[in-house]
């Protein structure tokens, strides 16, 4: 099992994602493959809509 995502990471996956990048634009800048963007802007919507 790959090691989990720094909450960093996630955090700055999100910002670059309001900016318009792209999910392999932000896979590039951060590191991470384009699934684990995904799975990170999925995560924070899913969070977002328990409110």
């Amino acid at each position: 099992m790959p090691p989990a995502v720094e909450v960093q990471i996630k955090g700055q996956v999100i910002k670059e994602w309001f900016s318009g990048y792209t999910r392999d634009e932000l896979g590039m800048n951060n590191k991470i493959g384009a699934g684990t963007v995904s799975n990170i802007i999925n995560e924070w919507k899913r969070e977002l809509s328990k409110d």
